[in-house]
């Protein structure tokens, strides 16, 4: 009776062990849990700077970890095809979640949405079919207004071709 499956990605220097130790990201699991969604957070390739990788092809070595994932998830009968695949992601995880997110769904992923934290989320928005929403700081000292103007100009681009997106500013 699986929902979907979410995909969580770090931010810069993190692993994917925060999404279940740090309070605010372990209630996020929880609640993702208590609503039928299977959770997994995940560890950039690049573990010596911990950044998720910028390639913008097939190639990315994450992306191909990412599928390497759904892949085995499928052939051990923890998911089909068809189960929902959301991916989010906080500040360089975010800019990572559009990427992730296009490049899985043109590979045949049942992708279904991507939520971007405290990250312009630039990759791909003209050309990406995935629903997104951008979730910002209005005063983020790292990302600074270029930043958040940078969202908002990813959000317009997405939600222009008609494809559904929010954006949200705290």
């Amino acid at each position: 009776n699986l929902r979907g499956l979410v995909l969580r990605f770090h931010g810069t220097g993190g692993s994917g062990s925060t999404f279940f130790t740090k309070s605010e990201d372990r209630i996020m699991a929880a609640d993702l849990v208590a609503a039928g969604f299977a959770v997994v957070s995940l560890d950039s390739a690049n573990r010596v700077d911990r950044q998720w990788s910028t390639d913008q092809t097939a190639s990315n070595p994450d992306v191909i970890n990412l599928q390497d994932l759904i892949n085995r998830f499928i052939s051990q009968g923890r998911i089909t095809s068809t189960t929902p695949i959301f991916v989010l992601g906080q500040s360089n995880g975010g800019a990572f979640t559009p990427r992730a997110a296009h490049l899985l769904k043109l590979a045949g992923n049942n992708i279904k949405g991507a939520a971007v934290f405290c990250s312009q989320g630039l990759a791909f928005a003209d050309q990406t079919t995935v629903p997104t929403t951008w979730n910002i700081v209005q005063n983020d000292e790292v990302l600074g207004a270029s930043g958040t103007q940078g969202a908002f100009n990813s959000y317009q681009a997405v939600i222009g071709r008609g494809i559904a997106a929010q954006i949200n500013v705290n």
